[in-house]
């Protein structure tokens, strides 16, 4: 059959089959529009399942630690002014924490040291060899470069940057460009010349300033120091004073202190109470209150601190660097004093509570930062009551980093029960029934991985270990190399503790050997992986010396329970309940006798 049209005045004869060749172009035009469709949905779908994974890490702090010249097991320098040499004697590194995505898909970690911003050396970790570097939510993280492997001088800015290659293959760096440096001074490698013992520093790696932005100035805020209570009881009945404040301050708003940025820098600031500053009121160096346009006012940086609210507060300048402001008991005020030399008293109170609550608890002054509150899966519950016993005051032999917030700062968990986990390895230690051995990728709820800290009297920093399988204490065998846990009180072994990370309650294990104190660790050269304190690998402070000590108490609901019938009483509805029943920790034989849980498990 033929169409006729008519163009022009003329009779044009019109196939069907050319009308058909149109329809198909339509036709094709719609298949291609949902074929596209389809892909972007099916597309859409996929990467709604299959989703790229960005990994981030939250930097911790930076490690700087200094060897002796002569130690054992080391092949550290001891050519006096020869840097290159020297430089075998200290470490450097970083430690992070891994966020809930991790790595992905993402197969190997680059890390890269730098000096001087000249790339010295490069190491690529695999996943398959180092599993732990990669796990999700993974705290305590750390990539050390040793000093016995320099072939170079490392005086000036050291940096540690970690990068990783994305699915373009392209790579991408996963720490701040503008992270602080790691400054090696020419002072640090002659130190090593006369140390005895290795000196490990931690400092923050953004170097500590909390920025003073116009929410937080343009408030007034009251000022808790640990330990001592309301700041302001303290400027008006301590303080030295050139001016005179209202020192009864019936109105709340004048017992709120200001910050004052300073035109200069926004993370530098003064600090104001009623209508005066902090300032110098004599040659001593005296902390009182001046007038506001004194020469004498103090210009103040902010560091964060150990808990949650609270703030450190030190003198600007590099020639106050290491001081913080505390609260002498033994001179009665106010004062600038040096971390290496505070006495215990003095260094719970450089935690100073900003906030605007009208009222000071010691609760303030607990590590309660939800950011450490990590899930019993995660193997990482929330902190001990840390709080309860501070670092103490720093050994002049082994001072902690100048304004560092964590490190190596004595100190040691609460007494209480806990379990005990090797950082490096991710085992868990057990009473094996005889000794202290380091063999199980998991934590089991017996008394066999349960251990008790009881602290040394007349010591701020020692503690001694007692297995709750046979309430033995343990006592380290320097003649087997190994720890058995079938003592008596009076001849336990006296373990001196260092903080690592107090928010992660980790920390360095020490026993006194001789007249030295060495650092603790599984020998994973043994068949048993037994807790040696032979201070192998030079006692370098690798993660392999590092522990976690795990509150052993039931969490449930946020909150730590001694039994089941204390986590019962104080949940107040069914899935609350059900936490307590489902609590591994609680021993069977509890949620047999308890009728709820028996009807509704």
């Amino acid at each position: 059959m033929m169409d006729i049209i008519y163009l022009d005045g003329r009779r044009i004869l019109q196939s069907s089959k050319n009308k058909i060749k149109g329809y198909n172009k339509i036709m094709i035009g719609l298949l291609i529009i949902c074929c596209m469709l389809t892909f972007l949905v099916g597309g859409g779908y996929y990467f709604f399942k299959n989703p790229i994974i960005l990994p981030k890490i939250e930097t911790n702090f930076l490690i700087k630690e200094i060897h002796p010249a002569e130690r054992e097991g080391g092949s550290g320098g001891d050519a006096k002014g020869d840097y290159t040499q020297l430089s075998k004697n200290i470490d450097v590194g970083i430690q992070w924490q891994n966020d809930e995505n991790a790595f992905g898909k993402f197969e190997e970690i680059i890390a890269r040291r730098f000096v001087g911003g000249e790339q010295k050396k490069e190491t690529i970790y695999k996943k398959s060899d180092y599993p732990n570097l990669f796990k999700k939510n993974k705290t305590g993280l750390q990539i050390i470069f040793y000093g016995k492997d320099n072939t170079y001088d490392i005086t000036g800015e050291n940096e540690v940057h970690l990068y990783y290659k994305n699915e373009l293959g392209i790579e991408v760096q996963l720490t701040s460009s503008d992270m602080k440096k790691n400054e090696i001074k020419k002072e640090d490698l002659d130190r090593s010349l006369k140390l005895a013992d290795s000196e490990l520093y931690t400092y923050d790696t953004i170097g500590g300033n909390t920025k003073t932005s116009a929410d937080f100035t343009g408030k007034g805020y009251r000022m808790y120091m640990c330990e001592v209570g309301d700041m302001f009881n303290v400027v008006s009945q301590k303080l030295g004073s050139g001016v005179t404040i209202d020192t009864d301050a019936q109105n709340l708003e004048n017992k709120q202190f200001h910050i004052v940025p300073n035109k200069d820098s926004n993370s530098k600031f003064s600090l104001k109470i009623q209508d005066s500053l902090f300032g110098t009121v004599d040659d001593n160096g005296t902390i009182g209150l001046v007038d506001k346009l004194s020469s004498n006012v103090i210009i103040f940086e902010m560091l964060e601190g150990s808990y949650d609210k609270s703030k450190r507060f030190k003198p600007s300048g590099t020639e106050n660097e290491g001081k913080f402001l505390v609260y002498s008991e033994t001179d009665e005020k106010l004062m600038f004093k040096n971390i290496n030399d505070m006495n215990e008293q003095e260094y719970k109170t450089m935690d100073i509570i900003v906030t605007e609550e009208d009222t000071y608890t010691t609760n303030m002054c607990m590590d309660t930062l939800a950011s450490s509150q990590n899930s019993d899966a995660s193997s990482n519950p929330p902190a001990t009551v840390a709080s309860s016993n501070p670092p103490a005051a720093v050994a002049s032999s082994n001072p902690p980093a100048a304004a560092a917030l964590t490190g190596s700062l004595f100190g040691r968990p609460a007494e209480g029960i806990y379990f005990i986990q090797n950082v490096a390895s991710g085992y868990w230690g057990r009473f094996d029934g005889t000794q202290i051995v380091f063999n199980r990728s998991s934590k089991q709820y017996t008394d066999k991985f349960k251990w008790e800290v009881k602290h040394v009297p007349n010591t701020t920093n020692q503690i001694t270990l007692k297995t709750k399988q046979l309430n033995k204490y343990c006592k380290f065998s320097s003649n087997y190399n190994t720890t058995p846990c079938l003592s008596g009180e009076n001849s336990a072994s006296k373990y001196r503790m260092r903080i690592v990370n107090e928010r992660s309650n980790t920390y360095f294990i020490e026993t006194k050997i001789g007249d030295n104190w060495k650092k603790c660790k599984p020998d994973m050269n043994g068949e048993d992986d037994t807790f040696s304190c032979k201070g192998q690998a030079g006692a370098t402070g690798e993660t392999s010396q590092m522990f976690k000590f795990i509150d052993a108490r039931p969490y449930v609901n946020g909150k730590y329970y001694d039994n089941l019938d204390a986590c019962m009483n104080e949940a107040d509805n069914w899935s609350k309940k059900q936490d307590c029943c489902d609590s591994p920790q609680f021993p069977n034989s509890q949620k047999d006798n308890n009728s709820w849980c028996v009807s509704n498990t």
